[in-house]
C-alpha cells in the first residue's frame, strides 16, 4: 500500500490491534451500504498494514477487487472501529508470511485447521488481502449492515436514492396482506379436498380466487397487465364449461386452463 496513511488511527487503536486475535470486517455494497461484518485472523505487519486471507468468490474478495473500501472492528463486534483501504495482493513475500505468522499466532492453525498453505495460494483458491487502516472512526460506532457506510476520506457517500413514498409503504402493506391471503386460500382449497368436496365449483371458486389474489397482489408490487391476463382468464372459463360427470375432468380440471394464463 501507498505512503504512510495511518495519521489518522489513533496510538491506541494501533496498540489495540496489536494485542487481537481477531477483526470483524465488513465491506461496502454497490448500494452504499455496510455489509455484514464477519469474523477473520489476521497479522499486523511492521508498517502497521493488516494481512488476512480469503477465499476467491467470497464476498470480501469481491467487493475489495471492485475497489471497496473495508470497516473493521478491533478484537470483538463492539470493538474499536477503524476504516482503511483494501487491496487484493500477489506479492510472494506477504502470502508467505501470512502462511508462516498464522501457524505462529493461532493454535488451531498450528493443529491444521483452516491453515493457508502455499498451493492454495499459488493456485488461486485463496486470496491474500493487505488492509491499510485510514482513521478512527467514531467511538461507539456499530455495524448497521444495509445502512450508510462511512467514506474513507471522512464523508458520507451521496445517497442518490429518493426517499420512500407514503403511497409506496401503504402498497406493501397491501402486496403482505394479500400474499398472506393466498396461503389461507391454499388452505380452504386442502380442507375442501380432504372433506369431500371435490366439487369443480368449490374448488375451482377457491382456485380461481386464489389467483385473483396473486393477481391483484402483482399489481401492487408492479405494473405487469396482471389484470388483463386476470380477464382473459375469465372470458376463458366463460367459453369452457367443466363436467363434474367426468372423474378425470373432475380430478384434473384446472389442467385445463391454458398454461399461458397460469404462467
Amino acid at each position: 500500500m501507498k505512503g504512510d496513511v495511518h495519521s489518522e488511527v489513533s496510538q491506541r487503536n494501533l496498540d489495540a490491534l496489536s494485542r487481537a486475535s481477531r477483526i470483524y470486517i465488513a465491506t461496502v455494497r454497490k448500494d452504499g451500504n455496510q455489509s455484514k461484518p464477519v469474523p477473520v485472523w489476521f497479522i499486523l505487519m511492521p508498517d502497521r498494514s493488516v494481512l488476512i486471507q480469503t477465499g476467491r468468490s467470497s464476498w470480501i474478495a469481491r467487493r475489495v477487487a471492485r475497489g471497496s473500501p473495508v470497516i473493521f472492528w478491533i478484537d470483538k463486534r463492539d470493538g474499536p472501529a477503524v476504516i482503511g483501504d483494501a487491496e487484493i495482493t500477489k506479492d510472494p513475500e506477504l502470502t508467505k508470511r501470512i502462511v508462516e505468522d498464522y501457524q505462529r499466532k493461532y493454535l488451531l492453525a498450528r493443529l491444521g485447521f483452516h491453515r493457508p498453505r502455499p498451493e492454495r495460494f499459488h493456485s488461486g483458491e485463496i486470496l491474500a488481502i493487505e488492509i491499510t487502516p485510514i482513521r478512527d472512526l467514531p467511538d461507539g460506532f456499530a455495524a448497521k449492515p444495509g445502512s450508510l457506510a462511512p467514506g474513507i476520506g471522512g464523508t458520507e457517500p451521496p445517497n442518490d436514492r429518493p426517499p420512500p413514498r407514503p403511497q409506496s409503504i401503504v402498497r406493501a402493506q397491501l402486496a403482505n396482506l394479500l400474499s398472506g391471503s393466498r396461503f389461507v386460500l391454499a388452505a380452504l382449497w386442502l380442507v375442501a379436498f380432504v372433506s369431500g368436496n371435490r366439487g369443480p365449483v368449490i374448488l375451482g371458486s377457491i382456485a380461481l380466487a386464489r389467483r385473483r389474489v396473486r393477481l391483484r397482489r402483482r399489481s401492487y408490487c408492479a405494473s405487469d397487465g396482471s389484470c388483463q391476463r386476470l380477464r382473459e382468464m375469465a372470458r376463458w372459463a366463460g367459453r369452457h364449461r367443466f363436467h363434474s360427470n367426468c372423474p378425470i375432468e373432475r380430478r384434473h380440471w384446472w389442467e385445463r386452463f391454458p398454461s399461458t394464463y397460469l404462467s
